[in-house]
């Protein structure tokens, strides 16, 4: 046989040979691909959207919605009315549980009773397309929007007021409540939440109104322990909800901090000076 002939006879097989050795080659490579953005995808995300949500709470500083205290304390009086609409809205996996908004929004008498101003805050807190209120916590570096309600649809991109739990409009007795995840694929929010200890600080931006709290109660309950309604008539509170720990989930980490001081923003502030306001 030929030295032409022998060739001509291996070269199927080199063809195959190379193809496959080329094919192995591709295939390594978006294989690592796939693995680098499986392990830093999140962090990417997260690292845009935080971006973004800053973008948003500077937005409301500078152009923030208006807010009158004593208008807007009527609210709660008909948010305790209904009492049996709030509840824990994580599920044994630290799953949002699923609620129809519906249930959750005033209606009826709660409606009539409540001020308009109120029932136009509580609009738009609802409109998750744009911020109207924001929890930031300096030590920990959030900066999260705040909606009212705590569904799926919240929560899976900020953090949210408990329904049927107060308002925070700075009155003494009252007790708000805001859940967050410990961090999602898309959303830090409250992953680090963990790492607050006593006489830290957070605030919550709420329209114009910057309401500082310093914490005073750090505590882990299992679910069925979570009563949302209790108060202290001499202080106004606002508890950080989330599951604990991670990855279990199977516990809740509730952070109390104690309402301190409570200041007008104006629209020449920028979102550092309110980060860093006592």
């Amino acid at each position: 046989m030929t030295k032409e002939e022998n060739l001509s006879l291996d070269s199927p097989l080199q063809i195959r040979f190379f193809t496959m050795r080329k094919f192995l080659s591709v295939f390594k490579w978006f294989v690592l691909a796939v693995a680098l953005l499986f392990l830093l995808g999140p962090t990417v995300l997260k690292g845009i959207n935080q971006i973004r949500d800053e973008k948003k709470i500077e937005s409301l500083v500078q152009n923030p919605f208006s807010i009158e205290i004593e208008a807007l304390q009527a609210a709660n009086s008909a948010i305790e009315k209904s009492h049996s609409l709030a509840e824990d809205p994580f599920d044994e996996q630290g799953k949002v549980k699923q609620r129809n908004p519906a249930d959750t929004s005033p209606s009826g008498e709660q409606a009539v009773d409540m001020d308009l101003e109120a029932l136009k805050l509580i609009a738009a807190l609802r409109n998750i397309d744009h911020v109207n209120a924001a929890i930031i916590i300096p030590k920990i570096d959030v900066k999260a929007p705040v909606f009212y309600g705590s569904g799926h649809d919240v929560l899976s991109i900020g953090t949210g007021f408990i329904e049927g739990t107060a308002l925070p409009f700075g009155k003494k007795g009252e007790h708000a409540f805001i859940a967050g995840h410990r961090g999602t694929y898309y959303v830090k929010t409250f992953v680090d939440v963990g790492k607050l200890e006593l006489k830290d600080r957070f605030s919550l931006l709420l329209g114009d109104i910057l309401f500082v709290y310093e914490i005073n109660e750090i505590k882990i309950i299992r679910p069925w322990e979570f009563n949302p309604f209790t108060s202290d008539p001499e202080k106004s509170l606002l508890t950080l909800f989330t599951c604990d720990p991670i990855p279990t989930f199977e516990n809740r980490l509730l952070i109390t901090g104690e309402l301190i001081s409570i200041e007008k923003i104006s629209t020449d502030s920028n979102l550092d000076e309110i980060t860093l306001m006592k």
